[in-house]
């Protein structure tokens, strides 16, 4: 667990990479950092004289650190009133620290920009998948169009892509209301009203089926088994599970949050006002966050002010305190495989060297002499006087934010150190 800033501007995802993406900022490898907003103003463009707070604001971000966000331009229009003429574009940032630019694309004396309008289409760019592709309207804008015609048109629903390490964006036309992608070719949106309001939901590839979910905020396919999960943020309404051609509720599953590849989930905020009790979903069982993070600060373990709510495809989860000080964190998925060689000399990964008792124990405290010797951990056996245990540790670090790990009165593959990567690596324990 990594304490992060979570005042005074809201941390809402994280991502394979360790970032948590907050509206005006964002935190990684244990540093909180301001996206550069320029004062709010678009660079390029005159600051906004709408009374509608920031200009400038995140809304996504993928595994590859590209960040979309929201702003307000006001473009020059001699056919308006003071002669400008309000949008409302998706700006990007190609990387966290770089400056942000307008999502547009130039064609002769036309812009094409990616308008997220004030009210119906007010969730367009909230998904940023990893192929830098999200959906918005699109308005184009050319200031040599002949009077008495205007300056701009809609131009319908698009799929634009940001190209890594920048180069020309490029739009495709899209379904309209579509949303989001998933993996196995899943194409999903949401239809919302003039103020915003959800109308219904659908999924329009690779098949055509209505989501019976109100307002989902992410479908995501269930890897091999090729199930489809839609859920959304709000207490009491489950998430619903697609199996061939029949959506239905699975008991597990009712209350998931968000889910991430290897089937760790989060539950939402079902029980607000409560410790966290239940909420993470580990080898197919609801976890109380204290025995899911062992050594968790005291105040995680009393609060009853506190919600998760992101995990990343990884397996990285972020959480939120709101008692006083507020406070975010970001959660690191650990898991420890043991790995020995066999009489037929062949190497098997399973729990060896793992106690087994600390794994089993639903009461860690609970021991002959009345005494705590698990501590809500799960210990790794490594000989008392020679030899070692080896072990795996996979875990989904990045290099971009390295993780270390220490143990006093031990050595880890021959040092007192051992850098965590995204490739799980054998570690010698002795």
């Amino acid at each position: 667990m990594f304490t992060v800033a979570d005042s005074p501007h809201h941390t809402f995802a994280i991502n394979d990479r360790g970032t948590a993406l907050a509206l005006l900022g964002y935190w990684k490898g244990g540093v909180t950092h301001n996206l550069i907003t320029d004062e709010q103003q678009i660079p390029g463009y005159p600051l906004s004289e709408a009374n509608e707070g920031a200009d400038i604001h995140a809304r996504a971000i993928n595994d590859n650190d590209q960040i979309i966000g929201a702003g307000i331009a006001d473009l020059e229009d001699p056919l308006v009133g003071a002669n400008r003429r309000r949008i409302y574009p998706i700006i990007y940032w190609s990387v966290p620290q770089a400056v942000p630019a307008v999502v547009a694309s130039t064609a002769g004396t036309t812009i094409t920009y990616s308008n997220r309008t004030h009210l119906g289409n007010y969730y367009a760019g909230r998904h940023l998948d990893n192929s830098g592709s999200f959906f918005s309207p699109a308005v184009t804008w050319d200031l040599t169009r002949p009077a008495p015609g205007p300056k701009h048109e809609d131009d319908g629903w698009k799929k634009w892509t940001l190209p890594p390490g920048g180069g020309p964006i490029v739009h495709a036309p899209a379904p309209e209301a579509t949303k989001g992608t998933a993996a196995g070719g899943i194409v999903w949106g949401s239809t919302y009203g003039e103020n915003g309001e959800w109308l219904h939901s659908d999924i329009t590839s690779p098949f055509s089926a209505e989501i019976p979910v109100t307002d989902p905020e992410n479908v995501i396919a269930q890897g091999a088994s090729g199930n489809i999960l839609a859920f959304n943020r709000y207490a009491g309404m489950p998430a619903m599970v697609r199996k061939g051609e029949e959506w239905g509720v699975s008991p597990l599953l009712a209350d998931v949050r968000d889910i991430a590849d290897n089937g760790t989930a989060i539950r939402k905020n079902a029980y607000f006002g409560e410790p966290l009790d239940r909420v993470i979903l580990l080898n197919g069982k609801w976890t109380s966050l204290a025995r899911a993070i062992p050594g968790i600060p005291e105040r995680w373990k009393t609060t009853t002010a506190a919600w998760l709510s992101d995990t990343s495809p990884g397996g990285w989860i972020l959480a939120h305190d709101r008692a006083v000080p507020r406070v975010a964190a970001a959660l690191l998925p650990l898991r420890v495989t043991g790995r020995y060689t066999n009489s037929a000399n062949k190497i098997v990964e399973e729990a060896a060297g793992v106690d087994d008792f600390s794994i089993g124990s639903s009461d860690p405290a609970a021991s002959l002499d009345g005494i705590d010797h698990v501590q809500d951990r799960i210990w790794v056996m490594a000989p008392a006087i020679s030899g070692e245990t080896t072990i795996t540790i996979d875990t989904p670090v990045h290099s971009s934010a390295p993780v270390w790990i220490t143990a006093t009165g031990i050595r880890l593959n021959g040092n007192a150190m051992h850098q965590l990567t995204s490739e799980p690596t054998p570690i010698a324990v002795e």
